[in-house]
């Protein structure tokens, strides 16, 4: 994985872990950003591998001197707990990809510490370094920014259930709120509040009376599908793991005998089936309604935290009424967000063709 990539995905890690939103900042923002009431904006190196930024830095080598609070934050895939704890005792900061961190300032009161996050299944590799710097949406006073990163429009679980059931199904933004409870399974009171959210942020435009509003979207459908997408891959799926598996002896993912109703092929599977065999799946998601240790008996997997089998909690209700285009598949819409949060450049293509087929359709 490219080191911008590699950035990506520990800005997004640690944003998810901490509400605290962060940001790239290009050289030519950077003097405007410390002549303001800014965030804190710190800058950054990328290395592949910890045990180099160890060595660097002179962890380790009999120096008990502390390093200063003023230099380079450290991207790296992954930092595992005895690193960490000799990287804080040196003084060193970092982020890892999968969001474990370590920023102090003092002189900010700024202070994160995260530990115990999983070690990512798939290594990085990188031939060049990459340099620059990021800024974090705080500051002393407790407010927000004036570069802050705007707060996803989908923020919060039930917002993201919410705007995937009016995606899949657009009639449904004009329902009543009852409605719209009901077939995407959450409150009816956390729909009031997500709608005014969507309003303030320029999303959402109402117009008409209480009885009978009308609703229209004032953001593009392909920007709108990107932006759930994104928050989805970032916020919900990661909280949706039922474990990662290796599939029985000799048994290939075709040969896998799923269980009549409740589970559902995603990822790349789904992409297979929905495109005809364009893409030939490497890695396999199942979305699942089942109890998971009668779906593990029934499939005879095996648990494997490097297995090429993920297994998630369905993300749809029965109460959404999907029409799905392959039954055994999920929607196209989680399919393509499924792909997109691989951060795999094939499953980036293959994501756009899915888009191109399924999700192109001009709002109703």
């Amino acid at each position: 994985m490219k080191d911008e990539e590699l950035l990506r995905l520990a800005l997004s890690s640690f944003a998810r872990l901490t509400g605290v939103a962060i940001r790239v900042v290009y050289d030519k923002d950077r003097a405007a950003l410390e002549l303001a009431d800014s965030p804190l904006t710190l800058d950054y190196q990328i290395s592949q591998q910890v045990e180099e930024v160890l060595k660097s830095e002179g962890v380790g080598m009999g120096n008990p001197a502390r390093r200063p609070f003023a230099r380079s934050v450290w991207i790296l895939p992954y930092v595992s707990g005895p690193q960490a704890q000799q990287l804080r005792s040196a003084g060193v900061e970092f982020l890892d990809s999968v969001g474990n961190a370590y920023i102090v300032r003092p002189e900010h009161r700024f202070l994160i510490i995260i530990q115990g996050q999983d070690k990512p299944g798939k290594p990085y590799y990188s031939g060049r370094s990459l340099t620059g710097s990021i800024s974090f949406a705080w500051s002393t006073q407790a407010k927000p920014a004036l570069v802050a990163t705007p707060k996803p429009i989908v923020e919060g679980s039930a917002a993201i259930y919410l705007l995937y059931a009016l995606l899949t199904d657009p009639d449904l933004l004009r329902a009543p709120y009852r409605t719209q409870a009901a077939r995407a399974a959450v409150a009816q009171g956390a729909i009031t509040r997500i709608f005014t959210d969507w309003q303030r942020q320029g999303l959402l435009q109402v117009a008409g009376t209480t009885r009978k509003p009308s609703r229209h979207w004032r953001l593009g459908r392909p920007a709108l599908i990107r932006r759930w997408a994104d928050a989805f891959g970032d916020y919900l799926q990661p909280k949706l793991v039922l474990g990662r598996y290796r599939l029985p002896a000799a048994t290939s993912w075709n040969q896998l005998a799923l269980p009549a109703a409740g589970v559902w092929w995603g990822g790349e599977v789904a992409a297979h089936y929905l495109l005809d065999g364009y893409l030939l799946p490497e890695q396999y998601s199942l979305y699942s309604q089942l109890p998971r240790a009668a779906l593990i008996r029934h499939l005879r997997l095996v648990p494997d935290p490097l297995g090429p089998l993920q297994i998630y909690q369905a993300l749809e209700p029965d109460s959404l009424l999907l029409r799905r285009p392959r039954p055994f598949c999920v929607h196209p819409l989680l399919a393509y967000a499924d792909l997109l949060s691989s951060r795999d450049a094939r499953n980036q293509e293959v994501a756009q063709l899915l888009h191109q087929h399924y999700l192109n359709d001009d709002w109703s």
